[in-house]
């Protein structure tokens, strides 16, 4: 398929890559996780833990099933519908969801987001990390 039949050949890849990205470091935290859980290892503090646990859930959970859908409507759209989508609407639309995603990515890093990935009261974040999350 030619870049005019498909047009939007990298935002899906992009998408996808991000996905990706994102399942395989939320798998990361995951096994700390686990690694936590076996008795006689403890590799990191609690306040770590909680850390990690935010950020597989977000990860996981989020992030890789936000940009996944993402690059399938973007396929969907321009394969089977042969709909071209609009090029400034897309620069915008992804800069928009990088910027939340790394707003909250760092209140989880900086430790002001442990909240895990449900945000159940009483446990409070950022507010960075909610309108990034949003």
């Amino acid at each position: 398929m030619s870049k005019d039949e498909f047009g939007d050949a990298f935002y899906i890849k992009l998408a996808l890559t991000i996905s990706y990205f994102a399942i395989a470091l939320g798998a990361i935290f995951g096994f700390f996780q686990v690694l936590e859980r076996v008795p006689g290892i403890d590799i990191i503090s609690a306040k770590t833990y909680y850390m990690f646990l935010t950020a597989h859930g977000v990860l996981m959970a989020l992030v890789f099933t936000t940009f996944f859908i993402i690059a399938l409507a973007l396929y969907i759209i321009n394969s089977s519908l042969r709909i071209k989508t609009n090029r400034t609407l897309n620069i915008f639309a992804f800069a928009f969801i990088i910027i939340g995603t790394l707003m909250a990515t760092f209140t989880i890093i900086l430790g002001e987001a442990n909240v895990l990935y449900t945000f159940y009261p009483p446990l409070m974040a950022s507010p960075a990390f909610y309108i990034g999350v949003t």
